[in-house]
């Protein structure tokens, strides 16, 4: 394998070089720049940091560092997957989530931040700086910052396994997405589509053992990527295809093989879980403590508002329909 150096995951500038990466160079990479995160990071905990400038450039540096390796691997896996990358991507996961949560729990940089809060320097900094201080303290708190034992050991290990479910709902939708195949025989049921997108869907068909379709002739293939599905749904005078499109898009991963019930279920009691072992009675609550709504009951009540004001409107457009 070739050497940090040389990994176009490492050390690009400006723009990713996608057409340099590949499969192999992901492991390599994310490692390596986890260790180097690792190192940097104790280096600024045993540095006892008290000032601005002596935590937070720092701190920003191994978060940039590491997020721009990372979401390089996370957005090929989103566009280009497939099951080897599927493979790297899994493997170094758990890594990412242990050091995330190493990075967030850090009680030497918790303690900084909060000195920094109290501090004589308070008026000196700007608004943005204040801002930054605060939800510091307050993101540090939601990541477990002030759990120990047992109950800190939990929160990690739902971290790891959200992480891990959310990957699997989103490879599933991807596969159910990937599974749809629709083919159009009579020209007539894409009335309304422009040439364009003629060309394409014929081109889909002949990939997929079709051959010799043709633009004009046929046939032509629709699948649930965006490309195809939303000209379809924006141009297409056929109302039972867009419903059929409609319904499949709006369903995927919800049966079969690729069906999410489960993970659905597993993710939302592990959240609930989380949520209750910071303090919080359920996952809103405890999301909302970054929001501005603030609090469950104004959510409810801005929902119910709106559904008063929206309901007659919406009456009279049915009954227009």
């Amino acid at each position: 394998m070739s050497s940090k150096k040389d990994n176009p995951l490492l050390n690009w500038q400006e723009r990713p070089p996608f057409d340099q990466i590949s499969t192999d160079h992901v492991v390599p990479g994310v490692e390596a720049m986890l260790a180097e995160s690792e190192t940097s990071l104790e280096q600024l905990e045993n540095s006892n940091p008290e000032s601005w400038d002596a935590l937070v450039p720092p701190l920003e540096s191994i978060i940039d560092k590491l997020s721009r390796t990372w979401n390089v691997v996370s957005h090929l896996n989103s566009v280009k997957n497939s099951p080897e990358l599927r493979k790297a991507y899994e493997k170094v996961q758990p890594q990412i989530v242990t050091f995330s949560n190493r990075l967030s729990q850090s009680r030497p940089v918790y303690d900084a931040f909060c000195r920094l809060g109290d501090s004589d320097e308070w008026d000196s900094f700007s608004p943005a700086q204040q801002r930054i201080i605060e939800k510091s303290i307050e993101g540090a708190m939601l990541s477990g910052v002030g759990l120990d034992g047992e109950a800190k050991e939990r929160f990690n290990g739902i971290s790891e396994r959200l992480a891990q479910l959310q990957t699997a709902f989103s490879n599933n939708v991807l596969d159910s997405t990937k599974a749809f195949k629709l083919v159009i025989e009579n020209k007539a049921e894409l009335d309304g589509m422009p040439e364009s997108f003629m060309q394409m869907a014929a081109q889909a068909a002949s990939k997929n053992g079709h051959e010799g379709a043709t633009a004009a002739d046929g046939p032509w293939m629709i699948t649930l990527d965006t490309p195809s599905y939303m000209p379809v749904m924006k141009n297409c005078t056929n109302r039972s295809l867009r419903e059929k499109l409609y319904r499949a898009y709006v369903t995927r991963a919800s049966v079969g093989h690729h069906s999410n019930e489960t993970y659905a279920e597993e993710i939302l009691a592990l959240k609930q879980e989380k949520a209750q072992l910071l303090g919080y009675k359920n996952h809103a609550e405890m999301s909302l403590k970054t929001k501005m709504a603030g609090t469950v009951d104004a959510v409810d009540k801005l929902l119910s508002d709106l559904k008063s004001a929206a309901t007659p409107f919406g009456t009279k457009d049915l009954e227009e329909i």
